[in-house]
């Protein structure tokens, strides 16, 4: 029963964020977002972390990595990019049941997921070039591991958690 619900609110996630990129237009791509492609398209083409052929340490290596290992495996399209997304967004809303479910009951778990898949702040987000897209999950991944290393205290939990 447990896997069912949370298929369901991986389908109604996912199939939101597809709906809100199918039928919002063209994504804005803002000034972070324009450096994030040009780092990442420079990472993919083996010119390492840079912008304009020039080295740079303007923010952290993870966003641009992750769209560098898109565009080197599928393209420079961002439509990759932003499936991607909205998967890692469509994970987060299950992440967010399985806390949920784990602090307090199934009803409110259920809700929360529910709550989440509908989020517009977290729909938006993912279809758009930035940071917080791959932040939210993997903050919420970690609060999950916390909450799992504290539970039963095995070093995997833990070891995973202090990443």
């Amino acid at each position: 029963m447990i896997k069912k619900k949370i298929l369901f609110i991986f389908i109604i996630a996912f199939a939101l964020r597809i709906l809100y990129l199918a039928f919002s237009g063209q994504p804005q791509i803002g000034l972070d977002s324009q450096w994030y492609n040009q780092v990442a398209e420079s990472i993919a083409k083996g010119q390492g972390f840079s912008v304009n052929g020039a080295p740079t340490a303007y923010t952290v290596p993870i966003y641009p990595l992750f769209l560098a290992g898109i565009y080197k495996l599928f393209s420079s399209n961002v439509n990759w990019v932003f499936t991607f997304q909205i998967f890692l967004g469509a994970i987060n809303c299950v992440l967010i049941y399985i806390i949920t479910r784990e602090l307090f009951n199934e009803k409110i778990a259920l809700l929360s997921g529910i709550i989440t898949s509908f989020y517009y702040f977290f729909i938006k987000c993912e279809n758009m070039i930035l940071t917080e897209a791959i932040f939210m999950p993997l903050v919420t991944l970690s609060v999950l591991l916390f909450i799992k290393a504290k539970e039963t205290k095995k070093i995997l939990y833990i070891s995973l958690f202090a990443l």
